[in-house]
Parts: structure tokens; sequence; C-alpha cells
């Protein structure tokens, strides 16, 4: 099962709660300013990799309080993001808690 959708459709589990699908809306200008500013990092996916669809990720955190919340993200949480080279938008991957794609983020 997966637990991102939790087998509900449209619920996204975070601390074990089901959640509005968690979006971000970001174009890749603020993206930008936010990694300079530390409250972004973008890579690729590497062995999660599928050639095609998704080749990177990005994870973000305190850019909007209403969708940080529609992830289940704290203040200073990073949230990440794959992005689907077909479509062009960002698909939710999960809290870098979980997902440890942010290094030396302290666990969160």
């Amino acid at each position: 099962k997966d637990r991102a959708m939790g087998g509900i459709e449209g619920c996204v589990f975070a601390d074990d709660q089901c959640r509005p699908p968690c979006q971000v809306n970001l174009d890749k200008e603020r993206l930008t300013e936010m990694a300079m500013s530390g409250r972004a990092i973008r890579g690729g996916l590497g062995e999660m990799t599928v050639p095609g669809m998704y080749t990177s990720y990005f994870c973000v955190k305190d850019w909007n309080p209403l969708e940080q919340l529609s992830c289940g993200a704290r203040p200073d949480e990073f949230v990440c993001f794959r992005l689907n080279d077909q479509t062009g938008q960002a698909e939710y991957m999960g809290l870098n808690r979980d997902r440890h794609l942010v290094p030396d983020d302290n666990g969160t």
C-alpha cells in the first residue's frame, strides 16, 4: 500500500493524519531565490530516477503557510517534491525527516 496515498483517494498521510494533497506553487525564479537563502535544495534523483519521467527533486521549507500545512510540515521543516519531466508538475515525495534528501538537516 502506498503510504503517501494511504489507500484513500485524495488523501496524503502526514503525522499519521489524512490531509489534503500536498502542493507547492513555486516558479523557477522563486525556487532559485529560496535556494540562495537556504530554504530550498535541488538535486538529481540518482537511484530513484525513472528515465523520461522523474530525474530531479527539490525540497523547500517556510514557503507558504497554507501549502506547508497541507503537507504536514512544521515550521523550518523541509518538504520534498519530485519533478515530473513530462508535465513539469511538482509531485509530493514526503517530509525530509522521512526521505532524508536534505543532508545535515538535523532530522527534519
